[in-house]
């Protein structure tokens, strides 16, 4: 815009400069030219008045001080400079108004505020065309030369100057360029000086954004962001420089690394795609650097301190869930390269990586190879270990692959048919290298089911037998899988030399018969269930007596593996003679407990008259430490007691004498010998019980060397023989809560003072209960810290069970579990058996915790982050708990869980919130989304924390990791302040003060603007308010400020408490605009000092106070440009008037004042005249002028002179008789100010 230039004052100096003096004397003074005035501004006198001037005196000298000229000053000037602003025109227009007269000799400084900088002058022209010019630029001043320094600008002519103006970093706004104007008119020397408009300066701001600040996103995906570069301050940007630096996690990174930018306007921006792959957990952060040529207002923006903004990704974290299949494991007989496959299934969501797969086929000693070259075979111990090696080693979700082996055999003939238990257990880790050890899983596995099996079989057909007794022996042949038999089963059977063969049968083949021994051939297809039947007696050589024969028979057979199959078996009788007498031996019970005793009967009946009893003998071995109980015994014969004539030789072994039966008189008949036995602890065992009669004479003439009657009787003795067992589940997880069992078998005779211990090292026991026949009315029990011990008051007779519940420990060991059983039995003899169980497996649960994202951008008063919880065990994690340790600025507002099965949630609020998860199973992940508050700008730290265990107190295991780092979206305030160019002294002008919201993301709260107003005025109805929002029109207010004063100062205030505003300032988006004008009033101080500072302050959503402080500064304030001259004319000699007045006593002569307000100055107001008239000059009437005027005590006040313009005042009067050498000096004054600060006074 063009603005006519005045001149300017400063107020300091209103009060000397608002008095003005003109004096002449009365008869001699000098005169001044007026025609270089415009014809509007000459004087002209009344008409009748005009005389003709006297002859013009000689051209005065230069004086030292130029006089303000009649040349007008314009400058046009942009909207606005930007900060570092590459450059701009401004046009400087210095018009010549006069009608006629030039000014000569014409001159130009052109100063320029500081930290502008002077490029170029485009062109110098006036009307008829370009001008020779040279430019010489001394500090900020530019001074031209016009056509050599002879440049003179005519009447109605004008100088323009286009220059081009360009700033710095660190320039100011509302500054404004001088342009001074020196030139001559006859010879005089005149000086115009002109401002412009204050020069508004705009800052812009750089800001760099990158979308999405967060996205969520698994290993191996693609993902995508736009980099923003965006200018949100009020001015231009240039020469900025973006960088995106990808964090090492991220690979494959396409689009923006660096780019350079010229130039951004306001609210104008770039945008930039970049494409990276996430290939890891960690170190996903981007960061995007922006900086430009002079930075922020707020330092940042540099190159030291560049603007920034990081991006993460929230990791979606899924987990593998692998399942083996393992179909039934059966290894046929005598396998060499058999085939064996497993199918290996990750049903989870998540990839498997560097899967392994660990395998033991406990005991089975096969030979093992991998198919293919998918897979590669480690030994490693007793075990195997498979290496999966396609697809580089990772089983991808949903994936199924297959492991086939081929296995051989190496113990076909040692162990043909065999089974066992094997284990597989797999390790990988997820995408995050977490790794992972799952149950394992078990399985059985069977070698050799279709094996070749040979057994043999043998039968007699009595267990004692008489001389002469036919005892029949049965063979059976047993053959499983005989497909597998080379040739021929052979069976040899050799007979007893006791026992004479009868007859050989066979249900199939034929046996052979050589001597006592007997073979036999069969076919594979004729052995299973083949009988041989070998018919025998026993041999009537009384001799043979008092023995055991015993038929043996061998079995063999080759299998088609190259194998021998091998059985044997035997049966056997006791043989017994009684020619002529049939004996038996009988017992009470045959099956006997130790340290009781039973009776045993032996009954012969003698049927041919034996003669005499003398010499007879009876005799019981005794075996094994049996013993007679003395008076026991019991002998009839034919019914009668006859113990009395029996006599006892001896009790170990028990000897009966016979001889006094001949008192009897009976020397044939049934002879019974009964007593009692008592078996002691030694005497257990299972053995042939012999007895014997000697009846000489008659027993000898049978076998001389083997005399008497042989009887035997099997027995079965045994003590009592308690037995315990311990059952603990086959799998359990550490810290489980589980059922034992401890069951005590009571053998075949129970026993009495049961105990039973149980040490629980590895366990706690939490409950007891009892069953069978254990009343747990009739037990006490003691406990110590590593033992419980149960004391059964009765004696235990039938099986009882205890069952413990139990919780194991924190350990992976598979630790026992030990009981004892302590008892006693008839014999009173103490005896203790032990037990113990083991869990086949014992599987540990685990813990990990994975935070994410690394960090997070707080774009307004909230931030959320994932945890995840995994277990990676191979048992159940019991009582996990999550802790999550929040800093002091922030504050728990919230929680989800995808998964809230067994979950307790924590309440909003605090910093410390803790999840309980009652279990979480192997593989099992929960993912905990935490929202917390911001509220405050620092200690905005998370660290979380994670423990399992037994108990909540007891924790097997705790780990912890940083949470995210919370940083806060950058917000910035910038202001910036404009004014009027030319603030009339005694009138108004606007201020405009802009305030912006310049940042990206955060909303700013509680605005504050404040304007100080230092020797200036607020004018009360003036403030208008424009919000300009990022998106949307206008919206305009008017709202009066709080009006207040500091320190003599006036402090207007628009607060987002007022009325009318809360709605605009009490939250001011990113982007937003707030423009204030108003207006103020200048008076006489504020011409000597002035000032103006704003001041913006909004608080950012974490509560820290923003602020942005405009630099004060001065307004120019236009005051008049007053001169005064004064002249005279001696009416009654007719003389015109002029600056010198010659006059008699007695002559009347008239003083004419000129009041002049130059064109440069600004309207006088509140003028007040005064004159004073010499002694020898007597007043003839009222003053006049050519403005209204009011008299009053000592002076005139006069109407309000614009700029431009002059006014004459007139005094008519007579020169004083007798007035020589008197005072001739006369004197006039004016003054002018302002009302409003009572500076009118002068």
């Amino acid at each position: 815009m063009a603005h006519r230039s005045r001149v300017w004052r400063i107020g300091a100096v209103l009060l000397v400069a608002g008095l003005l003096l003109a004096v002449i004397p009365l008869f001699l003074f000098a005169l001044a030219d007026t025609s270089a005035l415009p014809a509007e501004r000459q004087l002209v006198a009344p008409p009748g008045d005009r005389m003709p001037a006297p002859p013009a005196l000689p051209p005065a000298k230069p004086q030292q001080q130029p006089l303000d000229g009649w040349l007008d000053i314009t400058v046009a000037q942009p909207p606005y400079f930007n900060v570092s602003d590459p450059g701009q025109a401004v046009t400087i227009t210095v018009a010549n108004g006069h009608p006629s007269r030039p000014a000569e000799a014409l001159a130009l400084t052109v100063t320029l505020p500081a930290n502008f900088i002077y490029l170029a002058t485009t062109s110098v022209t006036d009307n008829a065309g370009p001008i020779p010019y040279t430019v010489t630029v001394v500090g900020q001043d530019l001074v031209y030369t016009l056509d050599g320094g002879v440049y003179d600008l005519n009447a109605g002519d004008a100088v323009r100057i286009v220059v081009r103006l360009a700033t710095n970093c660190q320039v100011a706004s509302g500054l404004s360029i001088r342009v001074t104007a020196d030139y001559l008119s006859t010879g005089t020397a005149y000086r115009d000086v002109g401002y412009s408009d204050a020069l508004t300066v705009q800052r812009g701001n750089l800001v760099v954004q990158k979308l999405p600040a967060n996205q969520a996103a698994a290993v191996g995906d693609v993902v995508t962001w736009t980099v923003l570069a965006r200018n949100t301050g009020l001015g231009d940007v240039y020469d900025a420089y973006i960088t995106d630096t990808p964090g090492a996690g991220l690979t494959n990174v396409q689009g923006l690394t660096s780019t350079y930018i010229s130039r951004l306007g306001p609210g104008e921006e770039r945008r930039y795609v970049v494409t990276a792959t996430v290939n890891s957990c960690g170190d996903l952060n981007n960061v995007v650097a922006g900086a430009w040529r002079c930075g922020n207002q707020d330092g940042t923006g540099t190159a030291a301190n560049p603007v920034s903004a990081q991006t993460d990704i929230t990791l979606i974290k899924e987990v593998p869930d692998i399942r083996i299949t393992i179909p039934p494991i059966v290894v046929p007989y005598c396998a060499r390269g058999y085939p064996l496959t497993w199918t290996i299934t990750n049903l989870g969501r998540g990839d498997a990586y560097h899967f392994t797969l660990s395998s033991e086929f406990v005991g089975a000693n096969l030979e093992c190879s991998v198919v293919g070259s998918d897979w590669q075979k480690a030994d490693v111990g007793a075990g195997m270990v498979f290496t999966y090696t396609a697809n580089g080693g990772t089983i991808e979700a949903g994936q199924t692959v297959t492991l086939t082996l081929l296995v051989t055999d190496t113990q076909s003939c040692s162990a043909p048919s065999r089974s066992g238990v094997c284990w597989f257990l797999p390790g990988y880790t997820d995408s995050c290298g977490l790794p992972f050890s799952p149950p394992l899983t078990m399985a059985s596995w069977s070698i050799g089911g279709d094996a070749p099996s040979l057994s043999v079989s043998k039968s007699a057909s009595a267990e004692r037998a008489f001389l002469g007794d036919q005892v029949v022996f049965t063979a059976t042949v047993g053959l499983a899988h005989g497909e597998h038999v080379a040739g021929s089963v052979l069976l040899t059977d050799v007979v007893p030399a006791s026992l004479g063969i009868v007859g050989v049968s066979a249900t199939a083949g034929t046996p052979q018969v050589n001597g006592r021994t007997i073979t036999w051939a069969l076919t594979p297809a004729q052995a299973n269930g083949a009988r041989l039947t070998l018919t025998t007696t026993v041999n009537s050589d009384p001799c043979a007596a008092n023995q055991v024969a015993t038929n043996s028979i061998q079995a063999s057979a080759a299998t088609d593996c190259g194998c021998l199959l091998n059985a044997s078996a035997s049966a056997s009788a006791a043989l017994q003679n009684d020619p002529g007498v049939h004996a038996n031996i009988a017992a009470s019970t045959t099956t006997i407990e130790t340290c009781t005793s039973f009776w045993i009967t032996n009954t012969y009946h003698i049927e041919r008259d034996i003669g005499s009893w003398a010499g007879a003998v009876f005799t019981d071995n005794l075996e094994n430490n049996l013993q007679y109980n003395a008076g026991s015994l019991r002998v009839t014969l034919d019914g009668n007691d006859v113990t009395s004539y029996v006599s006892i030789l001896s009790t170990s072994p028990l000897r009966l004498g016979l001889s006094g039966l001949n008192a009897t008189g009976k020397t044939s008949g049934t002879l019974v010998i009964g007593y009692s036995l008592y078996a002691p602890a030694a005497s257990a065992g299972s053995y042939y019980h012999w007895t014997h009669l000697w009846l000489p004479g008659y027993s000898d003439m049978y076998c001389g060397t083997n005399p008497g009657f042989h009887n035997a009787l099997p027995l079965q003795i045994s003590r009592a023989d308690m037995g315990i067992s311990v059952d603990v589940p086959a799998v359990i997880d550490a810290c489980q809560i589980f059922d034992a069992d401890i069951t005590v078998d009571p053998g075949p005779w129970g026993g009495d003072d049961v105990s039973v211990t149980v040490t629980k090292t590895h366990y706690a026991l939490l409950g007891v209960s009892f069953g069978g026949s254990f009343d747990p009315r009739r037990v006490v029990t003691y406990s110590s810290a590593l033992t419980t011990t149960w004391v059964f008051s009765d004696p235990v007779e039938a099986a009882g069970r205890i069952r413990l519940t139990l919780q194991s420990d924190c350990d992976d060991v598979e630790d026992p579990l030990p009981a004892e059983l302590r008892y006693s039995d008839n014999c009173d003899l103490r005896y203790v058996e032990t037990a113990s169980d083991t869990p086949d497996i014992n599987r540990v649960g685990n813990i990990s915790i994975f935070v994410t994202p690394n960090s997070y951008l707080v774009t307004d008063d909230t931030a959320t982050w994932r945890i995840y919880v995994v277990n990676p065990g191979s048992g159940i994690a019991y009582n996990v708990l999550v802790t999550d340790v929040l800093g002091t600025g922030l504050r728990f507002a919230g929680s989800s869980i995808s998964d809230a099965g067994g979950v307790t949630m924590p309440a909003p609020g605090g910093n410390a919130p803790v999840w309980r998860i009652a279990a979480l199973q192997p593989g099992e992940q929960r993912v905990i989304t935490v929202t917390a508050d911001v509220i405050a700008c620092t200690d905005l730290t998370s660290h979380v924390f994670a423990q399992w265990g037994c108990s909540e107190t007891a924790p097997c295991r705790l780990v912890q990791q940083a949470g995210p780092f919370l940083h806060l979206a950058e917000a910035s305030l910038l202001t910036s302040n404009a004014q009027v160019g030319q603030l009339p002294l005694c009138g108004d002008g606007y201020v405009r003060l802009t305030v912006k919201n310049s940042s990206l993301y955060p909303t700013l709260r509680e605005v504050m603007i404040t304007e100080t107003l230092e020797n200036l005025t607020y004018v009360a109805g003036s403030t208008v308010i424009t919000y300009t929002p990022k998106a949307g029109p206008p919206v305009v207010r008017y709202v009066e400020p709080t009006v207040g004063n500091v320190g003599g100062n006036t402090v207007l205030t628009w607060s987002y408490a007022q009325a009318g505003l809360a709605d605009l300032l009490d939250e001011v988006p990113a982007e937003d605009t707030i423009v204030i004008t108003f207006k103020v009033a200048a008076s006489c101080s504020a011409a000597a000092a002035n000032r103006v500072s704003g001041l913006a302050t909004a608080t950012e959503p974490c509560g820290r106070l923003l602020t942005s402080n405009e630099a004060g500064l001065t307004m120019l304030v236009q005051v008049p440009a007053l001169s005064m001259t004064k002249e005279g004319r001696n009416i009654t000699k007719g003389t015109g008037f002029a600056s010198r007045l010659d006059a008699e006593p007695g002559d009347q002569v008239e003083w004419r004042i000129r009041l002049t307000n130059g064109p440069q100055g600004s309207t006088a107001e509140n003028l007040f005249l005064t004159d004073t008239w010499p002694a020898n000059f007597t007043p003839s009437g009222a003053l006049t002028a050519t403005v209204g005027i009011t008299p009053t005590a000592g002076g005139w006040e006069v109407d309000p002179l614009p700029a431009g313009q002059s006014a004459y005042f007139y005094m008519r009067g007579t020169v004083n008789p007798d007035s020589c050498g008197v005072d001739t000096l006369n004197a006039s004054r004016v003054t002018y100010g302002c009302e409003v600060d009572g500076c009118a006074a002068g």
